[in-house]
């Protein structure tokens, strides 16, 4: 499982080791496995892993980019680390880098594109809300699922069930 992301730049040092280790993995498998990768459960069966990914892969993936991008807490420690746990750059580099390590592909993106100004309600999926300083709500994908490239052909569907008021109303209850 993946080290819970965090403000602080020893939960994003321990992220990034976690990444790599799992990228080496993946890359080491990539030939002879197709490998699946999927949020929030923490299994291994048979090719098929499961963690925490913590990633908003990109902006769409976040309600608010710009707000999520510039919130920062008072125990950063460095300027570098700016922007919400999961949208900042660091994030997102080793989320790249085990992408490129499994030559995997984000199945719900892959079958979802976004084509830049688009308005289709179903490219705006989000997995979860996160709470900002100010109390504000802002909703996130952070709960991905990754495929092999090679196996993506077996994959016809990947779609987030509810909306984004189907979040707030179970946060609320």
């Amino acid at each position: 499982m993946s080290p819970i992301n965090g403000w602080d730049t020893a939960n994003l040092k321990q992220k990034k080791q976690w990444q790599r280790d799992l990228a080496h993995l993946l890359h080491n498998l990539k030939d002879t496995k197709a490998v699946v990768l999927c949020g929030y459960l923490n299994w291994y069966v048979e090719g098929i892993f499961s963690h925490i990914f913590n990633s908003a892969p990109e902006d769409i993936d976040l309600s608010d980019s710009e707000k999520l991008k510039m919130e920062s807490s008072p125990v950063l420690h460095n300027s570098g680390h700016t922007g919400f746990p999961g949208c900042r750059p660091a994030d997102r580099e080793g989320y790249k880098w085990i992408l490129l390590a499994g030559r995997l592909v984000d199945s719900f993106r892959r079958l979802h594109p976004y084509k830049g100004k688009d308005k289709n309600p179903n490219n705006k999926k989000y997995t979860s809300l996160v709470y900002l300083g100010d109390k504000t709500r802002c909703a996130v994908r952070t709960n991905l699922t990754l495929v092999s490239n090679y196996f993506m052909k077996n994959v016809s569907q990947c779609e987030i069930i509810g909306n984004t008021n189907d979040l707030v109303s179970a946060r609320n209850r």
